[in-house]
Order: structure tokens, then sequence, then C-alpha cells
């Protein structure tokens, strides 16, 4: 027997109102899924069910925390297991609506049961991470969880905190909690409907949503949330359309700004949704929907993958294929298989994935040197030769078996994080104990700096 039913699926594809539509023909009660419906006083630009229908329907998950609180998926787990047991005892069916994924992974497979910890100190440690600058916050969870550090900065400050909180409040690292750590209830079961909506109807009906917004009183919502004390960078207050309107009613930003960016950042994760979702029906229709249908297939061997991706099965997958434009999606993704498939063979030939970044820490460290102009485009050639060349000669004299292709994430770390103040305007923290300080500093040698689509001049006379 099924513990739920789900609905699930992007922004603006019609969950709430299919959800409403079974409730007519099934005793259900519903359980908001989503991550922001569960704060205190953000009711239009979450999207709230109105109080009629929650008083028709029932409905569990909204306003149970407040903004400035971070409500965890380990969290809604819980609630939501309590939840569903009530629900099932009443002879209704426990229904889950929402678009966050994560959630609903978090009660299908359960995370790490937390220790208990001082909830002041808690309080104080987050207060004083809080305080912290993003470079800051970087190092620290670098130092404290180097295995979650990739996956922690591209979350964002929030689970950045998050990943520093457990390793100081804990004393083990958040990666060491989620492998080992016993799971903090049984994992529940349920049929998962997943709604599909053509594109050019989710844009039409993400820019109407947020025209109604407005029209309800959106601006107003937010301002009575920052005189309540809320600040932006509150959790609940960094969700989409308040952080923007937050900004305009701050002055970083005028009200067509801030609008623009809010129906942007919708068809932004929307084109992510449509772009992943090919992915996977692909690999359903040409690999059984397992990649390691697809690794065996080459042999394990990186290249031909590689190849393959981008001619034979270009039109399956276009994404990776990088049919719209180079190959740095399927390079990285190339590198996550590698990072968990230990038996991925061949990487020498692979080139190394060419963002802005990697062009400037190409030139910041010197493994570009002399005078030339060039465009961007040419400019990645030169990169990946050269550093083709310096991971050969290593190899060559038995001195690594360091490839380019594994050269990205360390070359984007050097250029994001340890030169990020240049884009700030901010004195350098580390220039002091900078090793590359001062004659591979791009501060220090502006004409280093990599401008998009510009024809520019690169002046480098560092020693080789």
């Amino acid at each position: 027997m099924k513990d739920f039913l789900a609905i699930v699926g992007p922004t603006a594809s019609g969950k709430t109102s299919l959800s409403i539509d079974l409730a007519d023909h099934l005793k259900v009660e519903i359980i908001c899924m989503d991550s922001r419906q569960g704060y205190i006083g953000m009711d239009i630009g979450t999207d709230k069910v109105s109080p009629r229908i929650r008083n028709i329907v029932p409905h569990h998950g909204f306003d149970v925390r407040s903004p400035k609180e971070r409500y965890s998926a380990g969290q809604f787990a819980r609630d939501a297991s309590s939840w569903v047991e009530q629900i099932s005892s009443r002879n209704s069916l426990p229904m889950l609506v929402g678009g966050t994924g994560f959630f609903l992974r978090a009660i299908t497979n359960p995370i790490f049961k937390e220790p208990d910890v001082d909830p002041v100190c808690r309080r104080d440690v987050r207060r004083f991470l809080q305080e912290l600058s993003r470079r800051e916050l970087e190092r620290w969870v670098c130092n404290l969880d180097p295995d979650r550090a990739t996956v922690a900065i591209r979350g964002g400050p929030q689970r950045i905190i998050r990943t520093i909180e457990v390793a100081l409040l804990t004393g083990r690292t958040l990666s060491w909690w989620h492998q080992m750590g016993d799971p903090d209830r049984q994992p529940l079961k349920g049929m998962v409907v997943i709604l599909e909506t053509p594109m050019e109807t989710l844009d039409m009906r993400i820019n109407d949503r947020v025209d109604e917004m407005v029209g309800k009183g959106l601006i107003e919502e937010v301002r009575g949330l920052l005189a309540s004390g809320c600040m932006a960078t509150d959790p609940g207050m960094t969700s989409t359309g308040y952080r923007e309107i937050a900004s305009y009613l701050e002055g970083s930003c005028s009200l067509e700004e801030a609008l623009e960016k809010h129906g942007l950042g919708g068809r932004y994760l929307e084109q992510n949704t449509k772009n992943w979702r090919t992915v996977s029906n692909s690999f359903v229709k040409e690999f059984d929907g397992n990649p390691i249908n697809l690794l065996k297939e080459f042999d394990f061997d990186a290249h031909k993958i590689f190849v393959a991706m981008r001619t034979k099965y270009g039109k399956d997958f276009p994404y990776l294929a990088g049919s719209t434009g180079g190959s740095k999606i399927l390079l990285v993704w190339l590198r996550l298989l590698h990072k968990h498939v230990k038996e991925l063979k061949n990487l020498e030939p692979l080139p190394i994935p060419m963002d802005v970044h990697v062009r400037r820490a190409t030139i910041t460290t010197g493994c570009l040197v002399g005078k030339f102009y060039s465009t961007d485009c040419e400019l990645d050639g030169d990169a990946k030769g050269a550093w083709s060349e310096a991971c050969e000669d290593l190899r060559r004299k038995k001195k690594s078996h360091q490839t380019a292709f594994e050269l990205d994430e360390v070359l984007f770390k050097l250029s994001s994080n340890g030169c990020s103040h240049m884009r700030r305007n901010e004195k350098c923290p580390e220039r002091e104990e900078c090793k590359l300080y001062p004659k591979y500093c791009v501060t220090a040698n502006p004409k280093s700096n990599i401008v998009l689509g510009k024809l520019i001049q690169i002046d480098t006379t560092y020693p080789s």
C-alpha cells in the first residue's frame, strides 16, 4: 500500500489546480511541499491557496516558520511523516503538492538524524556566520568540510552556513553525517505524478503570475515583512520575488528592473527543468535510463563518450552535446562521472572546460605568456592547448598524471574565490600571504583581465 500521492512539476504547471480538482472526487488532505510556503506572512509571493479553499480542503504545511528561521528538508520530512500518519488515521489520502524536489527526496530517502545541540549555541554560531562575507564563508567551508564545499558554495550562503554550522556544533562534517549518520525515520512510499507543460505555456503563465502578484499587493507584503524586522538575507526573504522586491524597496534597483529579474529568474529555472528533462528522457530512450549502460557501451573510455555525445547522440542529448555552443556542460558532466566512476579512463585527450574564470586564471597564473591580441574564442583554443601541453609535459617527466580535463574546478576556484576581490572592489584579505601576488595577481596586472566578446590585448611578461 502506498503512503501518499504526490503531484510535482515546475512552477506554473498546474499542480494546485489539479490537486483541488482531485479533492472533488477523492477524500484527501493536502500537504504543501514547497520550501517557501511554510513561512508566515509570505502569502502573495509564494502563491498560497486562499483561506476559502483551505476551509473546503484541509491543508498542512502552511505558516509553520518565521521567515527569519530556516525550514530544512529534514524538518519538513519529520513534519510530513506526522501529517501523513494523522491523515491516514482519518481514512483520507495524504496528497503532497509542490515543486521542491529535495523535500520529496527527504521523505522517500530519509536523511541523518541530527544530534541534539544547544539552541543558544546554534543561534550564536549562526549570528556570527551571518556577519561574515561570502569570501570568508567559502574559506570556512573549504577548510571544515572540503568534500561538501563545492555543493555548499553552489547552493548559496544559507547552504554554506548550514554546512559550517553542523561541523562546528557536532564535531563531524555534514559529509560524514550524510554517509554515516543513522536515518531519522523510516522512508515513506508513494505514487508520484509529474506534470509536464510546454515551455511556451509556462513562460506565459509565469509572466502573468508576476503581474497578478503585484496587483494583489506583493510590494506591500514585502514592505510589511521588512518593517516587522525581517532582513533581505533571512532564509525566507531569499525567495524569488521577495529578494527582488526587497532590492527595489532598499533603493538598489528600479521597480521595472526588480520585476524583470523576477520573471527572468522563473524562466531560467524552467529552461533548466526542460534541459534536464530532455537529458533524462534521452537516457531512458537510448540506455534504459541508466548512464552506466552508456559507459559500458564505450568500455568506460571518456574520450569515446565525448566524441559520441558530440556526434552520434548530439540530437538526443543537445544540452550535454553542446549543440548550442561549446562543450562546457558535457565536460563538466564527464568530470562528475569521473568523480563517482573510477573505471572511467582515457582522460588525457579531453580538453579543459572553458569559461571566463578559466580564461582569467590561465592568464593570471602565467600559463600563457607574451604579447598577443585575442578574442575570447581564440583565447579558449590557446588556453586549451597550453594546459594540455603543460599536463603532457608533467606526465612525460613522470612528475604527475594530471590531465587538463581535471583542472577546471581548481582554476575556477582560483578565479572566482582567490581573486574575486577585484570584481567587488574590495581589498584582498589574502594579499599578504598570497603566493601569486604580485606577479600573478589580476589586480596588480589589470591587462590580464579578460573581457568577453571584445578584441583585447593581453600583456603577460611572466617568467616561464
